[in-house]
């Protein structure tokens, strides 16, 4: 009798964690529909000035008469201190015109993935009477590396960003889940938000010299941030600086050949990028496009200036390296 209440009150058990699973999806599906657990709507949330929203965002490709991209290239190696791996982003930009063209560029690499719980999907499958699974339609970025350098996470948003709010929800809806038994990694803002913020704040991009007709001096015509490793570091093999080579860029006669550096640390639950983003703007018009951004308006009589002449987004599958 006594194991008879013990196997009972196990099934009971069993039960009543499989129902509070079952309800807490339910319950995050609607939170994914567009309400919350407090069946509010996300739009009547505080939105403030500095919060990127999707409807801001354009993803539509641009391209300039006056360059073109070619010859792109994605590489994969292992950094020389076997902490992490590189991802090397190569391309050609060419100048079509005879004149010195001045650019800034922002290549950015990142890891992403739906939104969709694997290891709760196989406890509890998602319902097949529903005609949409929103977190297959919801992006989520796990790591980021940017050239010629990274964005802090909390200028692009925070607690009163109500994506922030709802992908905050997810991961620790991961977390505690009943198949929790894997680490979560934090998370970072989609990478759309990133595009967007450095669309509208463009002035940290790398600053170069696209050559015309006339050649590079010898003493330019080489440009990166590598730093060169000490000779303590030489002599115990540990490299602190690995990650801060971000850029090399080498200008020759109308042509620059662009070379991103893209650090990926070995971490629970490691992946490699999957996606990349190479964004160039004028560096003539971003200084009158700032202008205007700073007054807040246009001033009647003037057109708006933007300043992006590049933008393309690349979807890659790169395999492990064998070497």
């Amino acid at each position: 009798m006594a194991f008879s209440r013990i196997t009972k009150a196990t099934v009971f058990m069993a039960l009543f964690i499989m129902v509070s699973g079952l309800f807490s999806v339910i319950l995050s599906q609607n939170i994914e529909e567009g309400g919350n657990a407090n069946g509010t709507d996300n739009a009547e949330r505080q939105r403030p000035e500095r919060v990127i929203s999707i409807d801001q965002y354009r993803p539509v490709a641009v391209t300039d008469p006056r360059i073109s991209v070619t010859g792109l290239n994605f590489d994969r190696r292992y950094a020389m201190n076997g902490t992490g791996e590189f991802l090397d982003v190569v391309f050609y930009v060419n100048n079509l015109t005879s004149e010195d063209i001045r650019l800034r560029a922002y290549v950015v690499a990142a890891y992403e993935t739906d939104t969709v719980d694997e290891d709760l999907r196989e406890w509890i499958p998602y319902p097949v009477w529903r005609n949409r699974d929103f977190a297959e339609e919801r992006v989520m970025t796990h790591h980021i590396a940017i050239t010629p350098g990274n964005i802090n996470k909390d200028v692009i948003w925070d607690v009163n960003d109500a994506d922030y709010v709802e992908y905050k929800t997810m991961i620790n809806r991961m977390r505690n889940s009943i198949a929790g038994d894997r680490p979560i990694p934090e998370m970072y803002p989609p990478l759309w938000k990133y595009l967007q913020y450095i669309n509208t704040y463009p002035e940290n991009g790398l600053l170069f010299t696209l050559y015309g007709d006339k050649s590079p001096p010898v003493t330019e015509a080489v440009q990166s941030n590598y730093v060169a490793p000490t000779p303590e570091e030489m002599r115990k093999k540990i490299f602190h600086n690995l990650d801060a080579h971000t850029y090399t860029l080498e200008h020759t006669r109308r042509k620059t050949i662009f070379r991103s550096h893209h650090y990926s640390n070995f971490r629970a639950y490691y992946r490699f990028f999957n996606t990349v983003a190479i964004m160039i703007f004028d560096d003539v018009r971003m200084q009158e496009y700032i202008r205007q951004r700073d007054a807040g308006e246009v001033p009647a009589g003037e057109r708006v200036i933007n300043p992006l002449i590049y933008k393309k987004i690349f979807q890659i599958d790169i395999p492990e390296s064998k070497n």
